[in-house]
């Protein structure tokens, strides 16, 4: 569903060889259970992301096909308004800057998902400004070493969040 979604694709530079590293859905998957459950990370990544999909996989499979199809299709849409979002505002999109070839896992984190969260508060938000971006405190949030601790990801994605709120 996700994967196959051209602004997806486009705005995360997603190649054949990506596809075959599965880094697309683990993308998608990181923007969903992030944006769901990001309070609720520990320190393993990989245990939570699998945690999130069995808890998803269970409650979609209780649902009936209606209930299933919309489900679907508020996620699809969330991460849809997002990716719109950032792809108009940020000067970047998730890269570093217009030289970067590469986008950071931690980056895409922080910036998709602190950008979903405000924009489920404020479905109409216009940013003033992205200055912040380029601020110690942000590099040192998704540039630094530890990236994967709790404190840490709950810092970059609030943080993110945040700004925009303020904006």
């Amino acid at each position: 569903m996700v994967v196959k979604n051209d602004l997806f694709i486009d705005m995360l530079s997603i190649t054949a060889a990506k596809i075959k590293r599965r880094e697309d859905e683990e993308l998608a998957l990181r923007f969903f259970a992030y944006s769901d459950n990001y309070l609720n990370f520990v320190n393993r990544v990989d245990i939570f992301l699998n945690d999130y999909l069995k808890s998803q996989n269970k409650k979609w499979g209780e649902l009936s096909e209606n209930e299933l199809k919309e489900s679907q299709n508020t996620k699809m849409n969330e991460l849809i308004n997002t990716f719109e979002f950032v792809r108009k505002y940020f000067p970047n999109g998730f890269y570093k800057d217009s030289k970067t070839k590469q986008i950071s896992r931690v980056r895409f984190e922080a910036i998709a998902v602190g950008t979903n969260l405000a924009l489920r508060e404020k479905p109409n938000l216009v940013p003033s400004n992205f200055e912040w971006l380029k601020a110690d405190e942000f590099r040192e949030l998704v540039e630094t070493d530890g990236s994967n601790t709790k404190k840490r990801l709950r810092g970059r994605i609030e943080y993110v969040k945040n700004k925009l709120l303020e904006s």
